[in-house]
């Protein structure tokens, strides 16, 4: 698959995931996001590496993480370190993606997309900031 066929596929499903994403909203949000923790969900779309972990400022987030597979951690808000790690060959770990540097605002979403290939050494990462809050209503001035 040429990058900008990746790219493009990487966009619909970021659109597709958007949408779910405030679906599944609820009242928990404030129960299991503390203080200034933000939360973020991670797409990984590298479709050469099978699984990945995702390391935030050095300390393994998220584990065996599957392709287009795309949970939902809470962080703390500020500047993170984001790294992407997998198994290459049959038992040897190495880095894939070297620490990306992140803002995180308190009070947002955010939805991380990890896309590219590893062969073609494309791999790129998107970040997508939703505000926790939803959008006030739009007023329907008509004039006549």
């Amino acid at each position: 698959m040429k990058t900008r066929d990746c790219t493009l596929a990487l966009a619909v499903t970021t659109v597709a995931l958007t949408g779910c994403f405030e679906t599944q909203r609820d009242e928990t949000f404030e129960d299991t996001v503390t203080l200034d923790d933000v939360e973020v969900r991670i797409l990984h779309a590298v479709e050469d590496a099978p699984t990945v972990n995702v390391l935030v400022d050095d300390e393994r987030k998220v584990s065996d993480l599957g392709f287009l597979q795309a949970p939902t951690e809470s962080i703390e808000a500020g500047t993170r370190r984001l790294s992407l790690e997998g198994l290459i060959g049959l038992d040897s770990v190495e880095l894939l993606l070297e620490s990306v540097e992140l803002e995180f605002e308190e009070g947002r979403r955010y939805d991380i997309l990890i896309g590219g290939r590893l062969d073609e050494d494309s791999v790129e990462v998107v970040v997508l900031g939703l505000d926790d809050e939803p959008f006030p209503p739009e007023d329907d001035d008509e004039d006549a």
